[in-house]
């Protein structure tokens, strides 16, 4: 017995795109296909800066010195389709592969910001509340730069919720499911991430204070055919670089 089916081309999703905000937390520098390796910036001698050489490398403290050099480096990522409907196939995975990316480049940018506090600018705390997060915005004050970024894990964005509301002013839940922006606290914004830890919360100034993300290489694909599977790869990459021009502008609020 046959039987006749109508196929249609449908992802059945299983959760919302991410939105990416490491770009909103430091400097970006489009440096448009540089040709070497590495980028040098300047910075003060006194700040201590931190590099990151490769992707999931630990991050490298650069002190007494005016420049700094940063290395370029590569994400990447690879996924298969098949080629019937590939056109469709095709714009759902290089989605899907620009997703992964982005998650890969917050996931490095937030390591190497939580690495990078110095223990002078840790708060540890059994519960956040009122006063270690006001303590954590004085000590960036105390250091001539103001809060601009706080930045938290989804389910820390409860003791932000319940502050008052002439302290922390949110936004609507459907600009912050679009922007991942939570709202504003005395005029910082309050950014989640599912890449942060659930008990660290980051306190961080404008981004010119931060540092500088140099992007050599855009999001660009690559589509290999293998036509015995009757499939199409795609390889997807970008080349970045990372660089903290001073440590002391960040705080961490540690909840143990």
């Amino acid at each position: 017995m046959m039987f006749n089916f109508f196929k249609r081309e449908m992802q059945l999703e299983e959760e919302e795109r991410y939105i990416p905000i490491g770009r909103n937390l430091l400097r970006v520098d489009n440096i448009k296909k540089y040709k070497d390796n590495n980028i040098l910036y300047k910075k003060k001698v006194e700040s201590k800066a931190f590099i990151i050489e490769r992707r999931g490398c630990i991050p490298d403290s650069i002190t007494n010195s005016e420049d700094v050099l940063v290395p370029l480096f590569e994400i990447a990522c690879k996924d298969t389709y098949g080629i019937i409907n590939k056109n469709i196939s095709s714009r759902r995975t290089k989605a899907e592969l620009r997703e992964k990316i982005s998650k890969t480049e917050d996931g490095e940018i937030i390591r190497i910001i939580s690495g990078s506090c110095i223990e002078h600018n840790t708060i540890r705390v059994t519960k956040a509340n009122k006063e270690s997060i006001l303590m954590a915005i004085g000590i960036l004050e105390n250091n001539h730069v103001g809060a601009k970024n706080i930045l938290i894990n989804p389910l820390s964005s409860v003791y932000f919720r319940t502050l008052d509301k002439k302290i922390f002013k949110p936004y609507s839940y459907r600009k912050y499911r679009k922007t991942s922006c939570l709202g504003k606290l005395l005029g910082a914004k309050v950014w989640v991430s599912t890449r942060m830890l659930p008990q660290i919360i980051l306190f961080l100034p404008d981004k010119k204070y931060l540092g500088v993300l140099p992007i050599n290489q855009k999001t660009s694909f690559r589509v290999f055919d293998e036509l015995n599977n009757l499939k199409e790869s795609i390889v997807a990459w970008e080349s970045i670089g990372i660089c903290l021009s001073n440590s002391d502008n960040i705080v961490k609020i540690i909840i143990d």
